[in-house]
């Protein structure tokens, strides 16, 4: 599959050449716009042996990480190169990834714990939780955000001269997940189905809905907050935030059995599914050099895009 998207860039890269010598001029720059190619998006398998995968995260470095029930934490880089990061862990439910290293929350009904581990794969002494948790997120500074299934409230773990100092804040429904943007910025999914954020001084406010469904969170580089559920016909679907609370806005339509979905910096997308047992990448956008001054120029590929009418012979 690697060949298959290595040669479609190739001819993206020849249709640039084409498309944007009108705009190269001597001494002139010229226009990038996105090209936009009508052509179905690349899916592939990731080559990883899971078993009951529960989360997946891409890292600021491009490296892809995967949480599987069973214990253990799987890193993939850029190169579809996988390892174990970390294994023998009790019932992990989330991953995620930050500069100051990867965490993963464990939850065995009314506890859990958070565990940090570093690149080179030392694990710090977990962080124990005497609630039952939902979700995890890493702010900008690297405080730790874990949401209370049970009651209405998150809990802020912040590092002080090593120890975890905890604040709780309180919300207006229990907490089904916890994200964070590329930014640091925290976002809450509660029972109902409302969405909030935490501002800089964690104080809750009000962004929208998601439906009542949804299970988990999930931050697309441009379209925001989006959320995994299903749809009134029971079909896994990933939804836009809505400002009405019986409005639905399908974004996507996932897999049956997918239950988490990650999105890298272009906005490509990976889902965990555990009835699959499979980790599933779908490659839409494409970052190329342009061949008249070496910028990064966006390819899309899209079924929706009117065929090209253009037919080269080799």
């Amino acid at each position: 599959m690697k060949s298959v998207i290595r040669n479609l860039a190739t001819c993206l890269m020849l249709l640039l050449s084409t498309s944007s010598a009108a705009f190269a001029k001597d001494g002139d720059d010229h226009v990038h716009k996105p090209i936009v190619v009508h052509s179905r998006p690349v899916i592939e398998r990731l080559p990883l042996k899971v078993i009951h995968p529960i989360d997946v995260t891409v890292a600021d470095t491009g490296d892809l990480f995967v949480a599987d029930l069973t214990g253990v934490i799987f890193r993939i880089d850029d190169q579809r190169h996988a390892d174990v990061m970390a294994k023998g862990l009790s019932r992990v439910s989330r991953v995620a990834a930050h500069r100051l290293g990867i965490f993963c929350l464990t939850s065995a009904g009314r506890a859990g714990s958070v565990i940090q581990f570093t690149e080179n794969g030392f694990q710090s002494q977990p962080v124990s939780l005497n609630f039952a948790p939902a979700g995890l997120a890493v702010g900008d500074t690297g405080d730790l955000y874990v949401g209370n299934a049970r009651r209405a409230e998150i809990v802020r773990l912040a590092r002080i001269d090593e120890r975890w100092q905890r604040t709780t804040i309180s919300l207006p429904d229990a907490v089904r997940d916890v994200n964070s943007d590329a930014q640091g910025q925290i976002f809450v999914l509660l029972r109902d189905g409302r969405v909030m954020s935490l501002s800089a001084a964690n104080r809750p406010q009000h962004l929208g809905y998601l439906p009542e469904s949804s299970s988990r969170l999930s931050l697309h580089p441009t379209e925001g907050v989006l959320g995994v559920g299903v749809d009134d016909s029971l079909r896994d679907s990933l939804f836009r935030m809505t400002e009405e609370a019986d409005r639905q806005e399908r974004f996507a339509s996932l897999p049956e059995g997918t239950c988490a979905v990650t999105f890298d910096e272009l906005g490509n997308l990976t889902s965990a599914n555990p009835d699959l047992r499979a980790i599933t990448r779908v490659t839409s956008r494409f970052e190329v050099p342009c061949p008249h001054c070496g910028k990064p120029v966006p390819m899309i590929l899209s079924p929706h895009a009117p065929p090209s009418t253009k037919r080269r012979s080799f």
